[in-house]
Order: C-alpha cells, then sequence, then structure tokens
C-alpha cells in the first residue's frame, strides 16, 4: 500500500519536472521567432481603434496609456472606456486626451449589457471606434512603439481571425506581487509557448488582442460575451467557429502588478484557476499532474522523512528553479530572477488554490458578488463594507449609475 502511494506522489513529480525541461525549450523556440510586421511602408495600412477599458486608478496607469498614444503607425486612435463619471482613473485619461488631441478620446458611460464590467466597457469603446481594425488592451498593459505594426500584421493573412501577443509581469516591488509575477512569467508564458509551438493554442489572450472588424460583427460583437467568465477565451472559441485561426505572436507586452497584500494575491490565484477550469475543464485536472514540488514534498513527509525522499525533493525543486531561471532569463526579467527561491513556496500555494477553485463556484469584485454557471457569471448578491480582493483586471466591474458622455 505505502508503495503505491510513493507511486502516485512521484508520477506528478516526475511529470511536472519533464514538462518544465521542456517548456524551457519551447519558450526559447517560440520567442525566437521573428513576428511579421503590418503592410510595407509603400501600402497605407488600415486604420487601428485601440479600446482601452478602464476601471480605477493602478500603479503606473498614465506610464502604461502613454505607450498606446506613441506608436510608430500612421492611423490610429485610443479610445477608453470609463463606466463612471467619478472613476479616479479619469482625470489621468482627460489628461492624456487633451496631451494628445485627434488621437485620444474617452467614453463614461454606465451602460451594461451584463455582468462582465469589462465586456461593457468595451461595448461603449466600440460604438465611438472608426478603424478597420480593433485592438483590446487591458489597462495594466504597456508596450513598445512597434506594437501596433507587430500585431496587426498578421491579418494580412485572411486565415487568421484574431492575434493575441504574450504579456509577462512587470514592476512587482512587494512579496505578493513578486509571487504573482513568478505565476505570471513562469508558468502562463511557458504554458501559452508550448501549446501556441505544438498546435494547441486556440485562445484569444486578453490583455492584447486584435482582429479586424468585419470578424467582430460576424460573431456578434462584443454583446454575446457579457455573461462570460473568460471572455477572450469565448471569443477565440467564436472565431474559430468561423473556421478561421488564432494566432499567438512571440511579442511580450508587460501588464503592471499592483496588489494590495498577501489575501489579494492569494484570491487571484483561485481567480486564474477558476478562469483556466471554467474556460476548460479537462485541461484544468490534468493540470494536477504539474503540482510536481507539493508531490514531491508530500512524498518525503509520508515516506518518515527517508534521505532517498529528501534527494528526490531535491531533484525536483532542483529542475523546476533550473527551468524557471532559463524561462526568466529568456524573458530578461531581472525581478523575476531575484525573486526565484520564492518560487518553490509559490507552487506549494498553487496546490491550494487549485483544490479551491474546484470547490468555489462564486468570484466576486468590488461588493459584487457572482455565481459561476458552465464558465458564466450570474449576480447573486452585495457584500457590504467589503474591500476589493479580486484582480483590476477582473471581468466583473461593477457598474453604478453616470451618465454619458464623450470626448
Amino acid at each position: 500500500m505505502k508503495t503505491l502511494l510513493y507511486i502516485l506522489l512521484a508520477i506528478p513529480a516526475v511529470v511536472s519536472s519533464g514538462y518544465w525541461l521542456v517548456s524551457a525549450v519551447t519558450t526559447g523556440l517560440f520567442l525566437r521567432r521573428k513576428p511579421k510586421l503590418a503592410a510595407d511602408a509603400k501600402i497605407s495600412p488600415p486604420k487601428v481603434s485601440i479600446l482601452k477599458p478602464v476601471y480605477g486608478l493602478e500603479r503606473g496607469a498614465e506610464e502604461n496609456f502613454r505607450t498606446f498614444l506613441e506608436q510608430d503607425y500612421p492611423d490610429y486612435e485610443v479610445i477608453f472606456g470609463v463606466q463612471r463619471d467619478d472613476d479616479p482613473v479619469l482625470p489621468v485619461v482627460k489628461k492624456l486626451v487633451g496631451k494628445y488631441p485627434g488621437r485620444a478620446r474617452y467614453v463614461v458611460d454606465s451602460h451594461a449589457v451584463g455582468p462582465n464590467g469589462k465586456i461593457n466597457n468595451l461595448v461603449n469603446c466600440y460604438r465611438a471606434a472608426s478603424g478597420e481594425i480593433i485592438v483590446i488592451s487591458d489597462a495594466d498593459t504597456r508596450v513598445g512603439p512597434s506594437y501596433l505594426k507587430i500585431i496587426t500584421g498578421p491579418l494580412a493573412d485572411p486565415e487568421t481571425g484574431a492575434v493575441s501577443t504574450l504579456y509577462k509581469a512587470a514592476d512587482a516591488l512587494t512579496i505578493p506581487e513578486k509571487l504573482e509575477l513568478l505565476s505570471f512569467n513562469t508558468e502562463f508564458i511557458p504554458n501559452v509557448c508550448f501549446a501556441s509551438l505544438f498546435g494547441f493554442g486556440d485562445a484569444c489572450l486578453g490583455a492584447s488582442i486584435a482582429l479586424k472588424r468585419a470578424i467582430l460583427d460576424r460573431i456578434g460583437g462584443f454583446e454575446p460575451l457579457a455573461h462570460y467568465l473568460v471572455e477572450d477565451f469565448e471569443m477565440g472559441r467564436r472565431i474559430g467557429e468561423l473556421g478561421l485561426g488564432v494566432s499567438i505572436i512571440p511579442y511580450v507586452a508587460d501588464t503592471t502588478v499592483d496588489l494590495a497584500g498577501y489575501r489579494t494575491w492569494f484570491e487571484h490565484q483561485i481567480y486564474w484557476d477558476q478562469n483556466t477550469r471554467a474556460a476548460k475543464p479537462a485541461a484544468f485536472a490534468w493540470t494536477i499532474l504539474l503540482k510536481g514540488i507539493p508531490a514531491a514534498l508530500l512524498l518525503w513527509l509520508v515516506s518518515g522523512f527517508q534521505s532517498w525522499a529528501l534527494a528526490f525533493l531535491g531533484t525536483v525543486i532542483g529542475i523546476r528553479l533550473l527551468t524557471a531561471g532559463i524561462i526568466l532569463g529568456t524573458l530578461r526579467d531581472q525581478t523575476g530572477l531575484k525573486a526565484l527561491p520564492m518560487l518553490p513556496l509559490r507552487d506549494l500555494a498553487a496546490l491550494a488554490t487549485w483544490f479551491l477553485s474546484l470547490t468555489r463556484n462564486h468570484t466576486t469584485w468590488k461588493d459584487r458578488l457572482f455565481r459561476l454557471e458552465a464558465g458564466k457569471l450570474v449576480e447573486v448578491g452585495r457584500i457590504p463594507d467589503r474591500a476589493s480582493a479580486s484582480p483590476a483586471s477582473s471581468p466583473a466591474a461593477p457598474v453604478n449609475p453616470a451618465g454619458s458622455e464623450r470626448a
């Protein structure tokens, strides 16, 4: 019986170690690819509308926004979408609109088509957009001046329905933020690179998406996505039903990490697991095999602290740290490399959040509580006097009465 238990615990440790060795290689191979740029300079490229759904004032917001207003692209506009006229981010938006007249605009509109606040903002932005190509980008994302040329380039292929870029966590200052950074940069990015390289990547990545207006209209616009927890996955699925592909390209944007503390970080990890479970429940179930460090630690404990089990645990931790270090080095992430010793702690917590995401059928945003039903959001009530414990990019931003303002 004990031997069987040893084997069961050894399986995820071995499988995860093998996977991380392979993923270190595939991440490097994927990121070495050369992205295809937009149309030749002799040809006038199509106009682009960048839609920026924003809620609340996050650290580095003005700097992040400005990178989208200083693109090396001839014809584009940036439209910020805000739900409330008392949102603290609005003065920053207005300042940038004044500094970049004709390029930046904003919409303040409380109109809601569903519980997904990000989609509500996008619906309002889209009504004001005039571009042939639509680019969706989260508020906490920061890019380089060639971003628009790179993300719109693959749309020249008629078989491509949408394009997404990778995005890595950046600007982590506190320990919880560094743990969050490690989740993004040593798990999310290699998983996406692995899936894309082997042809499994068929989902849009919500922080950075480009698609033609005609394709967006063919899937019904943004409105049909307003009840989904993982709206970017649903968008990719609907584009796939048109017989078109989703291209993940080797461009890495930055996303600012801004967390209130340990509780916020832990709830955020559960939220991301809920996203994966809602989008691909079967694939999520198999990710238990990637919990190598927790499995190896349990093996050492049930063995009675035997030396061979300790050596096995040390080997698993060593492989995880080595491969994560290679990936962080490829990403040129100095903050992640300095925080690397915390990765085993993060992986131990990941086992707890994995199980909690199985038992939780609800998620929260500010004072609103939502039940998850087959990947959809159903609002069930409010939580008075509760501080936000959800990620700033959560799809359930609150909708409060406000006038409609366009500039």
